[in-house]
């Protein structure tokens, strides 16, 4: 089963990042979440229509920008979240 977290994390991977980065990642946005979402993270994301995944993949790339920013700055896959 895809869920949602698993769904952003494999995004992020399919972007360019490596597991352990697309995991940092997921776990920002996560952090930032409102309740409502957050009980929703584990949901499949086969319960949802595509066009909500993709703007919750909108939020992930920026959360993938900062951490590239902060961490990686020279990250080849940079291009690919902005």
């Amino acid at each position: 089963m895809t869920t949602i977290k698993t769904y952003l994390e494999e995004q992020c991977i399919q972007h360019g990042l490596r597991p352990n980065e697309a995991t940092a990642v997921v776990a920002a946005q996560y952090d930032e979440l409102d309740d409502d979402m957050k009980r929703r993270w584990n949901d499949k994301v086969s319960d949802y229509p595509l066009p909500m995944m993709a703007v919750l993949f909108m939020g992930t790339k920026r959360h993938a920008l900062a951490y590239i920013d902060k961490n990686k700055p020279l990250h080849w896959a940079r291009p690919m979240f902005v």
